[in-house]
């Protein structure tokens, strides 16, 4: 299921994400998570200066961290660490891949455009292998060819890898386009859920969005365009 609000940002659809990706820890820039299978795609420091091959292997520190032994396996190279440390490379390559950033594997994650750093962020969080994905509001500040191509890759990360999306946004065209079904709130307080096709049609989503009040998003509706 989705969420879509139209309420300002930093409200309480921000406790929902929350409270569920709440088993993800972040110290110092790296993030411990709790292996429940749900993950909360993190936001970039571009001042850290990795490269976005990186930023994908730090994803994956924790099954790196146990196949090392906590350091000892991994400064002996046993062959366990070194399966894994191949598999977390060929993990963040397949991910740089899919998100067509392969060719600037080695470039900063801090200088890449806009649109190209809300995907790898997406990236980073799929290296984890998360049950679901919970994302807040991921296609803030993109253009319209940049929220297309995140429409194909959510779609494409459900379709091919089983992964649930929850998904907190304002952009109409990403939530129409790839959900099943969405939950609006307005101020917190949920006032419709349903397919696209009914929430698009709801009267009381129409006032939210207009600001005005339900009798008048009847009368809009009904004059047609």
């Amino acid at each position: 299921d989705r969420a879509i609000d139209p309420a300002p940002p930093g409200r309480r659809k921000i406790v929902l994400a929350t409270t569920i990706a709440e088993t993800s820890l972040t110290i110092e820039g790296i993030e411990a998570v709790v292996d429940t299978g749900l993950k909360r795609a993190p936001r970039f420091d571009p001042a850290s200066g990795m490269t976005a091959l990186e930023n994908l292997l730090v994803a994956q520190h924790n099954p790196l961290m146990r196949a090392s032994g906590y350091s000892f396996l991994g400064l002996i190279g046993a062959p366990g660490f070194r399966r894994a440390e191949e598999h977390a490379i060929a993990q963040a390559r397949y991910w740089l891949d899919r998100i067509g950033l392969i060719a600037r594997a080695d470039d900063a994650a801090g200088n890449l455009p806009y649109g190209d750093q809300r995907r790898l962020e997406i990236a980073r969080a799929m290296c984890s292998e998360p049950a679901l994905l919970c994302l807040d509001e991921p296609a803030a500040g993109l253009n319209a060819r940049e929220s297309e191509a995140l429409n194909s890759l959510l779609l494409a990360i459900r379709k091919d890898h089983g992964t649930s999306v929850l998904l907190i946004e304002h952009d109409m065209s990403v939530v129409m386009g790839i959900s099943d079904r969405i939950f609006v709130l307005d101020h917190g307080v949920k006032i419709a859920s349903g397919t696209p096709e009914q929430i698009r049609n709801n009267p009381k989503v129409i006032a939210a969005y207009l600001g005005a009040d339900e009798q008048a998003a009847i009368e809009v509706m009904e004059a047609g365009p």
